[in-house]
């Protein structure tokens, strides 16, 4: 598995755990002080480790 279907895999799992438990994005930003865009950068694989 290369590093980008790495990061893709686990941005679709993040959103699958997130949704599970009901929360929006929003929500789910808050929880970890981070931006609703950092959340749905995540999801879809494109946000830096760092950001």
């Amino acid at each position: 598995m290369s590093a980008e279907e790495y990061e893709e895999a686990l941005g679709r799992k993040i959103a699958r755990h997130r949704k599970r438990r009901g929360l929006s994005q929003k929500e789910f930003a808050g929880l970890l002080d981070r931006s609703e865009a950092w959340v749905s950068q995540v999801e879809r694989a494109c946000a830096a480790s760092t950001g």
